[in-house]
């Protein structure tokens, strides 16, 4: 017994230090980028080392690193010897955390799409780290994911800064392999990154800055970053020193959009909109685009259902408007 404890806890231990030894990818990517222009967003290669993702075996693309395994200890009811015991009731991993583009394998996407929707997804999958030289220098491997946060970034007409999504997922295991050999680098796709200042939101006869129903938006006007979440909840099973998570509901974001006072006629009109017969506010559709440089394709595209405010402020010149929604999808060009 003691044997086959101290074989699991070197087992445990030792993915855990190996985890923790990825080199962050962000400083290695994000520090070393040149100032965003039209002319090079969304086509530079990572830098340094690289990390590619796979799904159920099927390549996705280059996105970021995370995971780690840890456990707590917990007490047992003393014996007759009057000794504390202590155990491990269960491996709990940390969530994966990742950055992402566009341009991956859309079976990447869908997983995102399913969760927004609430339609639980379990997908099994590997991080593979590649030097410059496209060997494998070791791999991360996960089972039973859930996906738990899907970040979207804030927008704003007047900014240049590069953006991507914000991926967590909560696997109920990982574990990590050593080198491999090489990465056929060729079945993996690039990460392609968008300006922050391009992106279109429509909602149904309301204009959003200066022309109704969609067209770019006016200068000044901005969007807040937000996030999806499922929150992964664990159940200690009996004899099984692995934790199964199970999904809870997925939180729908607030919407809360920043534009000019002058502009914001329509978003006042409809706060003072009386309520329905039902005595409930007046709720509107909407969809936010993310979008190419030139402004004329879709790169994402999240489409909401029964926006409704729940606060406007006004701060000198500006005014911020609050929403919530009742349920979104997610689609990809």
């Amino acid at each position: 017994m003691r044997k086959e404890r101290r074989t699991f806890l070197k087992t445990t231990v030792g993915a855990a230090a190996g985890l923790a030894a990825w080199p962050a990818l962000n400083r290695i990517t994000m520090a070393q980028e040149p100032p965003a222009t039209q002319a090079n967003v969304g086509n530079r290669p990572f830098f340094g080392v690289e990390y590619a993702l796979e799904l159920d075996k099927e390549p996705m693309g280059f996105i970021a690193e995370g995971g780690k395994a840890a456990s707590d200890e917990a007490e047992q009811q003393q014996g007759a010897e009057r000794i504390q015991h202590k155990h491990i009731p269960g491996v709990k991993f940390e969530a994966i955390t990742f950055k992402c583009g566009a341009g991956l394998a859309k079976g990447f996407y869908s997983w995102l799409a399913a969760t927004i929707s609430g339609r639980t997804e379990r997908r099994d999958g590997a991080i593979h780290m590649v030097d410059s030289r496209n060997i494998i220098v070791n791999t991360l491997t996960f089972h039973q994911a859930l996906v738990s946060e899907i970040g979207f970034p804030a927008v704003n007409a007047r900014s240049k800064d590069r953006e991507w999504l914000t991926i967590k997922v909560e696997p109920e295991s990982t574990s990590m392999a050593p080198a491999t050999g090489k990465l056929d680098v060729s079945r993996f796709s690039r990460g392609k990154r968008w300006l922050a200042s391009d992106f279109r939101l429509t909602i149904d006869g309301v204009s959003c800055g200066n022309v109704i129903d969609g067209i770019h938006c006016a200068a000044g006007t901005s969007i807040q970053d937000f996030s999806f979440k499922q929150k992964a909840v664990e159940n200690d099973v009996a004899e099984q020193r692995i934790n199964e998570k199970a999904p809870a509901n997925v939180e729908m974001p607030n919407l809360v959009m920043t534009l000019p006072e002058a502009k914001a006629g329509d978003f006042l009109k409809w706060q003072q909109q009386k309520p329905d017969k039902n005595g409930m506010p007046v709720e509107k559709n909407g969809m936010l685009e993310y979008l190419t440089p030139d402004l004329a394709t879709t790169i994402f595209q999240l489409d909401f259902r029964s926006l409704g405010i729940f606060k406007i402020e006004h701060n000198l010149s500006e005014v911020a408007v609050s929403m919530y929604m009742g349920s979104a999808n997610f689609t990809v060009s």
